[in-house]
């Protein structure tokens, strides 16, 4: 059981030294945020309500040093923004190109603004979506940005039922 320790605690201590590097290079680029609430951001937070509550099973000193680099790594992974940013924008800490969209599109959806990306894969011919889920007060900013970055590349798409 220790070893499994250890490898938890070296790859959650790696992740988190990683993605301190990367809230430093992103955060300060985002001039629009997304939503914070998410259905990721709620699988993060259970993940280490869960990695808390096992130290109700175990709770040698081990136990308590990787739930507590667990923990930390989750709060500095939700600390990591996702937005719109003046070259491009960023999702989950990497950064895309305005250049490397091919076409985008927006709608209202309850209660957030949706804008999604269609993108080309920079090794092959692929194409695939990015999605970023805006608060509803900041629809006319990101409409806004997103005509002044990309003037001529939005395009309707079409809702599937």
């Amino acid at each position: 059981m220790q070893q499994f320790n250890i490898v938890y605690i070296s790859v959650f201590a790696f992740a988190s030294i990683w993605t301190i590097f990367k809230l430093f290079k992103v955060n300060p680029n985002i001039i629009i945020e997304t939503k914070f609430i998410k259905a990721s951001t709620i699988l993060f937070i259970l993940a280490a309500v869960f990695s808390i509550l096992t130290l109700f099973v175990n709770s040698g000193m081990m136990d308590y040093i990787r739930t507590f680099v667990m923990v930390i790594a989750i709060i500095i992974y939700l600390m990591l923004k996702e937005g719109l940013g003046n070259d491009g924008f960023y999702v989950n800490g990497h950064f895309t190109s305005y250049k490397d969209v091919i076409y985008y599109d927006y709608f209202e959806e309850k209660k957030k603004f949706n804008v999604v990306f269609k993108l080309k894969d920079t090794k092959g011919e692929d194409q695939f979506n990015a999605n970023l889920d805006f608060n509803l007060k900041d629809k006319e900013k990101v409409i806004k940005t997103l005509n002044k970055k990309m003037p001529k590349k939005q395009k309707r798409i079409k809702k599937q039922a």
